[in-house]
């Protein structure tokens, strides 16, 4: 109900947002409401009045890939690449909304998005006493029921086998080689 009579208070007076603090007011009023997806707008808002302070109040949205470069590069220094490439795709999806429906010519972000992709964290490896004691400590573990059972067996045949997660949870029985070991 929240979410219906906010945008229509916006449909019945849009006049009312004046200002970028009013706007920002709103778009959290209306994410306390239960319109979460609003906070994507308050970025896209936050870049806008970014962009304008540092262009003296005038936003071209076919600026040099340079200058959208700067303003992601000075956001480097508090956020993860990630973030900022979430950013990135929030702006190029509202230039190329302007492309489309104002028929303005926009600048692409594309390449700046490369720039900032999510960085890789390498994974820890446990030296040969760890993954020993970490085995040990797999098949000592009580398993109450299906669920106990099913987490156990998937790390030891993770940790076995090598295999990732991901196959291991669509390994079928059917999948399963039987060899004539006996033992």
């Amino acid at each position: 109900r929240q979410k219906t009579l906010n945008y229509l208070l916006l449909q019945e007076n849009h006049l009312c947002l004046s200002s970028f603090h009013i706007i920002h007011k709103w778009i959290n009023h209306c994410a306390r409401n239960g319109l979460a997806s609003i906070k994507i707008l308050g970025n896209i808002l936050q870049m806008l009045e970014s962009l304008l302070t540092l262009h003296n109040d005038r936003f071209a949205p076919n600026m040099s890939e340079e200058e959208f470069l700067a303003y992601f590069h000075s956001l480097s220094q508090k956020l993860k690449n990630s973030t900022i490439s979430k950013y990135i795709i929030y702006l190029d999806m509202f230039l190329r909304y302007m492309g489309e429906n104002l028929n303005i010519k926009v600048c692409c972000l594309k390449s700046i998005r490369k720039k900032f992709a999510k960085e890789r964290i390498l994974p820890s490896f446990l030296n040969q006493s760890q993954f020993r004691e970490f085995i040990d400590f797999t098949k000592s573990m009580k398993a109450n029921n299906l669920a106990n059972k099913r987490d156990r067996l998937i790390m030891l045949i993770v940790s076995y086998t090598g295999m990732r997660t991901k196959e291991v949870w669509n390994l079928r029985y059917s999948d399963i080689a039987k060899d004539n070991f006996s033992g």
